[in-house]
């Protein structure tokens, strides 16, 4: 037996219509300085990727001091400046960390204790579309799916993170904090301190 609706939320949907992109360039000639604007372009690439060289070694020396300040203060510090005659830097280690991946997870004995899954449940977008009108009215219990789209409908993304707070606890490992700290790979923020 069907069920009746008087209105199918996805009926009023908005559609999105695509803008047609067209083939033909237009060149209009200008007295503005483009030639300059592409160099400037190209140098502040080439500045960017020197820049990020340079910050990777500055990450990689804020990892090793941020270790020892741990250890020694025997607490996460909160930040801590770099610096030489050259310049200064404020280091501020993130409880925030890079993405998990299966291998790196099976591969660290302490994972258990580091690391978490997050699910993500979304529809499956082709089986929305089929049954929009009596997804609308009912999902669960509904005899217009078959049983078999019921179990495919719902989709399901895990993704494997590093524990909140790991960070503040990295002490608790003790002579594995080394090992614990480079498992989970904290984010680094540098910041320029004058």
């Amino acid at each position: 037996m069907k069920t009746e609706t008087t209105t199918n939320i996805f009926s009023t949907a908005k559609k999105v219509e695509k803008k047609k992109a067209t083939d033909e360039k237009i060149s209009i000639g200008c007295e503005l300085n483009l030639k300059r604007w592409n160099e400037l372009k190209e140098n502040i690439s080439d500045l960017e990727a020197e820049q990020k060289m340079i910050e990777g070694e500055i990450k990689e020396f804020a990892r090793e001091k941020f270790l020892e300040l741990y250890q020694k203060q025997k607490s996460r510090p909160d930040s801590f400046h770099l610096e030489n005659d050259g310049g200064k830097c404020l280091v501020i280690m993130q409880d925030r960390y890079l993405s998990l991946t299966d291998e790196k997870i099976d591969s660290f004995d302490l994972a258990d204790s580091c690391a978490d899954i997050v699910r993500e449940y979304s529809f499956n977008a082709d089986l929305l579309e089929k049954y929009s009108s009596v997804i609308s009215d009912l999902i669960v219990n509904c005899p217009d799916i078959s049983d078999s789209d019921k179990g495919e409908l719902i989709v399901c993304k895990e993704k494997k993170q590093v524990k909140k707070g790991l960070i503040d606890k990295l002490y608790s490992f003790g002579e594995r904090m080394r090992d614990v700290f480079f498992f989970a790979e904290p984010i680094i923020n540098l910041k320029n301190a004058r």
